[in-house]
């Protein structure tokens, strides 16, 4: 089911269309250096591709399954630092606070599209965890993963 682009199937006529949007070169030529742009169509990619809001609900199961004692506010520290392996500060938890606070109300007011949220990819996620903190938990991963920090190498 996961795995890496390296095992994607590819095509000659037809590319990936994800490699293409992160500027993979062709296959009928060799390239030594890949060319390095940031364009909007690669943020939508990153934030509402059905491979990166899977991986953000994942993220977010796991997290709220071995999440302890922890509140919120520690547990969005927690994420924040396995993702960009850096403590995070006051103001970056706090924004991440109301996102995951502003998702809530959003979510547990409009049932279709929490269960729309949930429903992308193929990993089944168990019962157990409530659905909304699930939902909300998984908007503030997907933040996380598609923050310049996350995404940019230099």
């Amino acid at each position: 089911l996961y795995r890496k682009s390296l095992y994607t199937v590819w095509k000659r006529a037809y590319p990936n269309p994800t490699m293409t949007t992160f500027d993979a070169p062709g296959r009928d030529v060799c390239s030594v250096k890949r060319a390095r742009t940031n364009t909007p169509l690669q943020a939508l990619a990153l934030l509402h591709g059905p491979v990166f809001v899977e991986a953000s609900r994942i993220m977010a199961d796991k997290a709220l399954r071995n999440r302890g004692g922890l509140d919120n506010s520690q547990l969005i520290a927690k994420l924040f630092k396995k993702v960009l392996i850096r403590q995070a500060n006051s103001a970056e938890i706090e924004i991440l606070l109301k996102v995951f606070e502003k998702k809530k109300v959003i979510f547990s007011k409009n049932d279709k599209l929490l269960k729309a949220q949930l429903a992308v990819g193929d990993y089944k996620h168990q019962s157990g965890l409530n659905q909304v903190d699930l939902a909300s938990l998984t908007t503030v991963c997907q933040v996380l993963l598609n923050l310049s920090e996350t995404i940019t190498r230099n």
